[in-house]
């Protein structure tokens, strides 16, 4: 066999090394003080492994004298006619002579499983390759490539069983010498003699005379198989597998996976092995006789005894306890448990802890009595702590007064802890009503191994359970932007019910007037047992929202204090505006702007202008019973309703509307005009028209305004005679405006092109 391994401590004949960052290896091992002992695997791999592909071996107080288990290498060979006789032929077997020989093993497992290890060379006769004999690739089915298995019949001899597997030269067999690959036989029978545990002679009788092999022990066999803890295991990739002792502490009980009673006590070896071919994976201590107290490792003597050994970060495989007890070990003292759970290693570089406040934001009532803040790590590191500070950096809430910090506010996280860690604070009960009070938050001086994540700020809400008993016209606060300066303060008024419930299904959205003003309810849910009911006056309790322009006042609670009460009359306007925000008002003589609508839609708006060419809009909702999908039955029209707003962008100055309550909000103005009767006294021709415009009639009109239906003006003039062009306006619906010394008049007309 071609050596591939300068030293080898392990009972089997090659160790194949693993591909970095491609199998399990030992990542910590323990040596506690009483039963705190415990072995972690850990799987380098990308992929999740079963471990129920290898063995977990091991020798207690080293492994003595084993007879035939363990790994042998050939020494000499010689055959001869009788038993003993080597005169027909016979040779050293070293470095010099057959040197792919020398290092070809046989293998005899505990258990029963017979390897023959040979890498990537060995000897070659003629009959097996077709060529002449040498040093070559071992050929099937004389290559190793599959395990077989061996009985010591206790009598002096041992058989070996499998095609292929043989000791010695693969062609003596007990019925003669083979010169064919073919006829490899199923066992060979061998008898043998062992001196001190150190060398064995074999003989093998193949008819025409006796094989005479020599071997030298390398390595005893392993004393247990324990390998029945891996039943039904899996390791995740970049995770571990912990065997803890079942008395171990609870730290260690809490992080294990399984538990096995036998563990080292410092000068028992371990190893993980391939079960396909008995190959090592990897190992702690060395196989062999014992070492006394425990190993060196990392220039530390005895230190597989009371220590606690952690494998480097750089190491990315198993290796054999020559290698790997160099350096690639850290060594700790007894009962140190930190880094048990998870490994570092650069076959999954760690990642940066991450340190964050667990909420952007955090609630907390006035009555509580205390509240607390929580920072969150993500990754923490295994090796070092991570410390950071909660800072307050500002607030409405004044400390001292509104609150009290109980709690340190430099926060620790041990090393491979992920546990949350708390800032607490007592919280002041007043009797002040108003608005809810804030203490701003930030993370500050974070250690170098970590970094922030998104939210190190934040932010504490002393949400105020007091109400500021006011009139309506008093929570009405708005800065130049018409949005309220008081949002989230919390009110108690009273007011009359005007209209009905606009959300109509689970929810709140109604209006309440006092003497002074009115206002929005509204809630996502239903408040208590409350049905909105035009008439009842009620006391609502809430804090200031506001929503697209409208001011809402969010209610928390509602009581009914009285039914049947009269409703105030309409404030007559010519348009709804900022001052009819929530306010009972009727619109006189509006009309349509699209000559198209003939039924008021479901829960849709409807462009309404005047003679001032104002333009708004009248919402019809869902929730009004009698209203949707009746027939508009007049053209100029008085509406009485709530005022609204409906503006999505700041500042909240247009969108307003009014909402009708019932069907009988809208009536035909009072002398029964309509828009098209109006312009009987100053009709205009040809209507459609296309290019010129002419008024009919005995007055004399000096100049004029055209506006479109949504009231902008889009052209002006002199009249020429009572004509004017229009070449220069596209298709549409229009209103021209006329005047002379003494009058004014108005004309509706369309432009066809």
């Amino acid at each position: 066999m071609k050596k591939i391994y300068s030293i080898v401590f392990l009972l089997f004949i090659s160790i194949l090394a693993s591909a970095q960052c491609s199998d399990i290896f030992f990542s910590e091992y323990a040596e506690g003080s009483s039963n705190h002992k415990y072995l972690e695997i850990y799987n380098s791999s990308p992929s999740d492994i079963n471990l129920e592909d290898y063995l977990l071996v091991s020798c207690s107080n080293g492994c003595g004298d084993r007879g035939l288990n363990g790994s042998w290498e050939l020494t000499f060979i010689g055959v001869g006619p009788n038993k003993g006789d080597i005169g027909w032929y016979n040779t050293v077997i070293n470095s010099s002579t057959r040197g792919c020989l020398a290092d070809d093993r046989v293998v005899f497992h505990n258990g029963g499983a017979f390897q023959n290890v040979m890498g990537s060379e060995t000897w070659v006769e003629g009959w097996q390759s077709g060529a002449a004999e040498g040093c070559a690739k071992p050929v099937a089915p004389f290559d190793g490539s599959k395990m077989g298995t061996w009985k010591d019949h206790g009598d002096g001899t041992f058989t070996v069983y499998g095609k292929g597997s043989h000791v010695g030269l693969p062609k003596a067999t007990n019925g003669g010498e083979i010169n064919n690959n073919a006829n490899a036989p199923d066992s060979v029978k061998y008898e043998y003699k062992i001196a001190g545990d150190t060398a064995m002679t074999v003989d093998v009788n193949f008819g025409g005379g006796w094989w005479r092999y020599e071997y030298k022990k390398v390595s005893n066999s392993f004393e247990y198989n324990n390998s029945g803890l891996f039943s039904g295991k899996t390791v995740k990739a970049g995770e571990v597998f912990v065997i803890a002792h079942p008395d171990a502490d609870a730290t260690i009980a809490a992080k294990g996976d399984t538990t096995h009673r036998f563990l080292s006590n410092g000068d028992d070896w371990y190893a993980l092995w391939k079960k396909s071919d008995y190959s090592l994976v990897d190992e702690i201590g060395e196989l062999g006789p014992d070492p006394g107290s425990g190993w060196e490792v990392s220039g530390t003597t005895n230190a597989t005894k009371d220590k606690t050994l952690v494998r480097k970060a750089s190491t990315k495989s198993g290796a054999d306890w020559a290698t790997s007890s160099k350096d690639q070990w850290e060594v700790y003292a007894q009962n140190t448990w930190t880094y048990l759970g998870a490994h570092d290693c650069d076959c999954y570089p760690a990642a940066t802890p991450e340190v964050q406040f667990t909420k952007g934001r955090y609630f907390v009532d006035e009555d509580a009595g205390t509240a607390s803040v929580e920072v969150s790590i993500k990754e923490p590191s295994k090796s070092e702590a991570t410390t950071v500070e909660v800072v307050i950096t500002g607030g409405s809430a004044v400390e001292g007064t509104d609150y009290t910090i109980t709690s340190a506010t430099k926060l620790t996280f041990n090393p491979g802890d992920a546990t949350n860690q708390t800032v607490t604070m007592d919280i002041s009960n007043n009797t002040d009503g108003g608005a809810n009070k804030n203490i701003t938050l930030a993370l500050q001086n974070l250690s170098a191994n970590a970094i922030f994540a998104t939210d190190s700020t934040s932010e504490v809400v002393i949400v105020n359970d007091d109400y500021i008993v006011a009139d309506i016209v008093d929570v009405v606060d708005l800065d130049a932007d018409l949005t309220p300066n008081n949002k989230g303060t919390k009110y108690e008024i009273t007011g009359v019910v005007y209209g009905i419930d606009y959300d109509g299904n689970e929810g709140l959205s109604f209006t309440i007037i006092d003497a002074t003003s009115g206002i929005n309810i509204f809630n996502f849910d239903d408040v208590g047992d409350y049905v909105v009911t035009e008439g009842d006056e009620i006391t609502v309790r809430g804090q200031i929202e506001f929503y697209n322009g409208l001011l809402e006042l969010k209610a928390d609670s509602i009581k009914l204090n009285s039914q049947g009460n009269t409703l105030a009359s309409p404030t007559v306007v010519d348009a709804p505006s900022e001052d009819t925000e929530s306010e009972f008002i009727q619109l006189a003589k509006v009309w349509i702007t699209n000559d198209t609508t003939t039924v008021w839609p479901n829960n849709g708006n409807v462009e309404l202008t005047n003679a001032n060419m104002d333009t708004f809009q009248v919402r019809i909702d869902k929730d009004i019973v009698d209203m949707p999908g009746e027939a508009i039955v007049a053209d100029t029209m008085v509406i009485t309703g709530i005022g609204g707003q409906y503006d999505r962008d700041a500042p909240y100055n247009s969108g307003y509307q009014i909402f009708p309550r019932k069907l009988s909000d809208v009536a035909a103005w009072v002398d029964r005009s309509s828009v098209s009767e109006l312009i009987v006294s100053c009709k205009v021709y040809p209507n459609p028209t296309t290019e010129n415009l002419t008024v009919i009639g005995t007055d004399k009109w000096t100049s004029y305004e055209v506006y479109s239906i949504a009231g902008k003006k889009v052209s002006e003039g002199l009249f020429n005679n009572n004509n004017l062009s229009v070449v220069d306006l596209e298709s549409g619906n229009y209103i021209i405006r006329m005047r002379s010394a003494d009058k004014t008049g108005t004309a509706r007309f369309v432009i066809v092109r």
